[in-house]
């Protein structure tokens, strides 16, 4: 599964891509909401948002 991960924080992305990609799925990150919202109209399927 592909994962996408919007944080403005670059120690939260970290983080939060390794927790993704240990997890065994692909992740996408984004450091703003500019390059995310573009990736999120792709998706079909929202699983969970952590805002």
């Amino acid at each position: 599964m592909k994962v996408l991960v919007v944080d403005d924080d670059r120690g939260s992305l970290l983080v939060a891509q390794a927790a993704v990609e240990q997890s065994g799925h692909e992740c996408i990150v984004a450091a703003d909401a500019t390059p995310g919202g573009a990736s999120t109209r792709t998706i079909t399927r929202t699983w969970w948002s952590v805002t």
